[in-house]
């Protein structure tokens, strides 16, 4: 079974557009911009759907997702170097398509995953964190292998959306601020298939300027951290979460991935680390590494 398809390393980037796509059993159109200052309700959009007022696995999420407005020209776009145009979608429509309260095809939003190097040579993978049952492998990628940092790309009305979100997914999994990320590189997409979560991912190189073990250690201080709160505080998740300010730690999402490796960055290695492990990997995690390697490839 194949983990990804259609890698594409012509993606020239995103032009974000204020605009909300409609969708069936879609909550009434006036909670999108009856929050604070025009912003989304999302407390009503969550009670509308009949999600857990704490935000369920995610904790407490309010913002809005970047989605392709035009599923249909996507391909096209690709092939021909034009920006892609993303409108947006909440938080809380992403979690209410995963618990089945919407169609899976109501919409296509993007998300976003680094392929984070460092500066004594290695390419840093991780498995994915959680209980790992049938039904979180199969959706989530629970214990196989994802490339940290990932995540939804936030929407916002201007400015490097690719960049903006990845810089704050480094610093909340692995710990990074940004005087320790160099630049960030968009390089290609694909289409990321099960395990683990599925739909159009983009790829980005992200340069830290530290080694794989200093920031194995900062990932390490911040998984401890949520494994104490968590485990031995008998917090909930959120609970958690709410407890990382007061500890100065800044790793909050470290608990995505309990264990990280550092692979030899090199094409080759990359490769047939990736084919000796298919079964080891979720579908993001193997599209990842390999559109960096024919990237990397392209590059010699």
């Amino acid at each position: 079974m194949p983990l990804y398809k259609a890698v594409n390393l012509g993606f020239a980037g995103v032009n974000p557009i204020d605009q909300h796509p409609e969708f069936d059993r879609g909550p009434n159109p006036d909670l999108y911009q009856a929050g604070q200052d025009g912003a989304p309700d999302y407390q009503g959009l969550r009670t509308h759907y009949d999600l857990p007022d704490g935000g369920g696995t995610m904790g407490v999420w309010n913002e809005k997702i970047a989605c392709i407005l035009h599923p249909g020209d996507f391909m096209q776009d690709l092939e021909e170097g034009r920006l892609i145009d993303v409108g947006w979608v909440t938080s809380a429509d992403v979690e209410a398509r995963r618990a089945g309260k919407i169609d899976k095809s109501a919409f296509q939003n993007l998300a976003i995953i680094g392929v984070t190097r460092t500066i004594d040579g290695h390419v840093v993978i991780g498995q994915r964190g959680g209980d790992i049952t049938l039904n979180r492998v199969t959706k989530i990628g629970a214990g196989l292998y994802g490339c940290p940092p990932g995540g939804s790309l936030t929407w916002l009305p201007e400015g490097d959306l690719i960049g903006k979100t990845l810089r704050q997914e480094v610093l909340t999994e692995l710990g990074l601020t940004e005087n320790l990320v160099g630049n960030v590189e968009l390089i290609g997409c694909f289409e990321a298939l099960q395990p683990g979560p599925m739909g159009i991912k983009i790829v980005a190189v992200v340069n830290t300027h530290r080694t794989f073990g200093e920031i194995y250690d900062l990932h390490a201080k911040g998984l401890e951290l949520y494994r104490q709160f968590r485990y031995r505080q008998d917090l909930s998740h959120s609970g958690a979460l709410q407890n990382f300010p007061e500890s100065g730690c800044l790793a909050t999402d470290a608990w995505e991935h309990t264990h990280l490796v550092g692979l030899l960055d090199t094409p080759e290695g990359i490769e047939t680390f990736v084919s000796d492990h298919e079964d080891q990997f979720t579908g993001i995690g193997a599209g990842a590494l390999m559109t960096y390697v024919a990237h990397c490839e392209r590059e010699d």
